[in-house]
């Protein structure tokens, strides 16, 4: 199989989420995640009141405000099924409360280090207080974005700033 370098731009759950993913489908691939702060910053650690919910037993459509060919085909390729899977997959015991999905111990704090120590095991490097500039990074034969979105609080713009010369499709609230 060909040595795939990959760049994450973001150490957010996503960013990391998506590492984690490739690396298990593509385990000679390279890949390194560029966090701007000084430690990985993942939002799930506010979700669910500090207990991680991880996503909800029913997903639907009419919760991401968009009629989407992508979205719909993401949805049913990529369920709860295969969320649970992938944290069974790591030893994260999940469970269901009220619809939503938690880790069993209900802290952010075990899924965070499931998933940072996860990325050490299979050799992910994350590099942080790493500002990346533009989305011309050498050395790389993919740049995944996944600096989220500058909803709420914890939010920012960066990922916009890096695509300003993308045609960005209007923002707009969803799950």
């Amino acid at each position: 199989m060909r040595n795939i370098n990959i760049a994450v731009i973001g150490g957010g759950a996503s960013g990391i989420y998506f590492a984690i993913a490739c690396k298990n489908l593509l385990p000679a691939s390279k890949i390194k995640i560029f966090e701007k702060q000084d430690r990985p910053r993942m939002k799930l650690k506010a979700s669910g009141n500090g207990r991680a919910n991880l996503s909800y037993e029913k997903i639907d459509l009419k919760f991401y405000n968009t009629e989407s060919e992508i979205i719909k085909k993401a949805i049913t390729a990529y369920g709860v099924k295969e969320l649970k899977n992938f944290y069974k997959d790591l030893n994260l015991p999940l469970i269901s409360v009220d619809g939503r999905i938690y880790p069993q111990t209900e802290s952010s704090d075990t899924v965070v280090r499931t998933l940072l120590n996860t990325c050490q095991s299979l050799g992910i490097e994350i590099l942080t207080n790493a500002t990346v500039e533009n989305l011309y990074i050498e050395n790389f034969d993919f740049i995944v974005l996944a600096t989220g979105s500058n909803a709420g609080t914890m939010g920012l713009s960066d990922g916009y700033d890096l695509c300003k010369n993308i045609k960005i499709n209007p923002l707009f609230p969803s799950l």
